[in-house]
């Protein structure tokens, strides 16, 4: 990647995340089925929304996959699989939208995408010219694995601090994590380590149900 793909991370964020988003939205679109929209999807998701201040589609793709993904120009997406998990549970099904929201607002996909650029940059002048893909799967990775544990506890901390906001019960986030199948089944948000049983437990303590464990 050339050095002013870097810079125009700094100058021109906004059109680099449009760019990647268009991208992400084109792959997901031709490699996953046809998307639709869903009332109940969409009036959660406006709400949290509007409380982030930020606009954002919302989108259902087929499949049981247990699994949502962000897109850094505003668009969120989750499988059907999931969205069946939460049919009985709205503050469920917002904990999990409000999560990939908490992606869009700390900008999550334009620091990994300039991770990947610099990874590619410096391993691509010692002769490692594989890495250069490394942005061009971001979107793969995303959807694959999530991203790194600390931007998954960032995005899980935020979603409370969005729930809260929308008038929603943060416990919802709680109860998913709780409520997941084994981890082998799980991809993308919620197959990031720590498991969601250890994420379930880090929540309830920020909310104050657990007492803090001191450091040692």
């Amino acid at each position: 990647i050339p050095v002013w793909q870097l810079i125009r991370v700094t100058r021109e964020p906004e059109r680099v995340k449009n760019q990647l988003g268009e991208q992400a939205e084109r792959l997901l679109s031709g490699a996953l089925g046809p998307r639709r929209q869903n009332a109940r999807v969409n009036r959660i998701g406006s709400r949290l929304a509007r409380s982030a201040r930020i606009e954002v589609e919302f989108f259902v793709l087929p499949g049981p996959m247990i699994n949502a993904v962000s897109l850094p120009h505003g668009q969120v997406y989750i499988w059907q699989g999931l969205l069946g998990h939460t049919a009985e549970d709205d503050e469920m099904l917002a904990g999990v939208l409000a999560h990939e929201l908490g992606h869009v607002v700390l900008d999550h996909h334009l620091r990994a995408y300039e991770f990947s650029a610099q990874l590619s940059l410096l391993f691509g002048a010692l002769g490692r010219p594989w890495l250069r893909g490394l942005s061009r799967n971001l979107v793969n990775r995303i959807v694959q694995r999530g991203f790194s544990r600390s931007r998954e506890w960032e995005a899980d901390e935020t979603a409370i601090e969005l729930m809260d906001a929308a008038g929603f019960g943060a416990r919802g986030l709680v109860r998913l994590f709780e409520t997941l199948p084994n981890q082998g089944r799980l991809q993308g948000m919620l197959g990031t380590h720590p498991d969601p049983k250890h994420r379930a437990l880090r929540l309830r303590e920020i909310l104050g149900e657990l007492p803090q464990t001191e450091e040692k």
